[in-house]
């Protein structure tokens, strides 16, 4: 079937698990129906177009340059794993596919220079990219919204930053993208600050907000223990900040933006 173009989505609504709570799926044409009822609505949408704030684009020249790749077969593993331009018309998105394979061969997989045991993990692919150049400075907004053609698998959205104790320490942050409720088609993900999660060689740690001002890398990550091929199709990534009446009328919002606070991202 011809690939259909990202402004023709028509997802529902959906929050996942209660783990998941913290995510939002939005359709797409809520962002604009205001705008077809008259010129105050539109003036209206006008007025929140700061509350958003473009990140990565895949328009540009030489866009795939500053993306790395990486998989299990780094560590002896099968996966592979590609990234390509996409196929939506009349934009630039980027393709993120290949082919994740759990079964890892101990004997022949490569040894850890950090622990001395070998890879016995395998079934994962992923893309990053070097943001510590591009001046983000997030702490004026409430999360990561992306705009994708997801295929049903599970996916993580990555950031790295200035580790608590500076210098070259790192701390990672993971966001678990749920499932989307309809596949094939083009929607929106918001993830607010409050849904990602410290960690440490894939474990979880200790609740402590990141560094909203210190973002060294951010990726997508793919490793939910199957053998299947994958494909997400990416079109936007930008910060965003909740509309000043979304707290008001939706309680998920207004929850979401609750545990934002708690942790200690509250935004202005």
């Amino acid at each position: 079937a011809p690939a259909t173009s990202p402004h023709r989505a028509r997802y529902p609504f959906c929050i996942g698990e209660p783990l998941l709570r913290t995510c939002m799926w939005r359709r797409l044409s809520r962002l604009r129906q205001r705008s077809a009822h008259g010129t105050d609505d539109w003036l209206e949408d006008f007025l929140h177009l700061s509350k958003q704030q473009t990140l990565l684009r895949f328009d540009t020249a030489g866009w795939r340059d500053r993306w790395s790749l990486h998989c299990d077969a780094e560590y002896g593993g099968s996966s592979t794993v590609e990234l390509q331009q996409g196929e939506a018309e009349g934009e630039g998105t980027a393709r993120f596919a290949g082919q994740t394979v759990t079964e890892i061969d101990s004997d022949n997989s490569s040894v850890s220079p950090e622990t001395g045991k070998r890879a016995v993990y395998a079934g994962w692919a992923a893309m990053r990219t070097d943001v510590e150049g591009d001046g983000w400075d997030l702490k004026d907004f409430h999360g990561i919204r992306l705009r994708v053609r997801p295929d049903g698998r599970g996916y993580m959205l990555n950031l790295r930053t200035v580790g608590i104790l500076g210098g070259e320490d790192v701390d990672i942050y993971q966001a678990r993208m749920p499932p989307s409720p309809v596949l094939g088609d083009w929607c929106e993900l918001r993830l607010p600050f409050s849904a990602f999660v410290l960690t440490s060689r894939g474990y979880v740690q200790h609740s402590q907000a990141m560094n909203l001002e210190t973002l060294k890398e951010v990726g997508l990550l793919v490793a939910d223990k199957q053998t299947a091929p994958f494909e997400l199709e990416i079109a936007e990534v930008e910060a965003f900040r909740f509309e000043d009446e979304e707290a008001e009328r939706d309680a998920k919002v207004a929850e979401m933006l609750r545990l934002n606070e708690e942790l200690g991202y509250a935004g202005v």
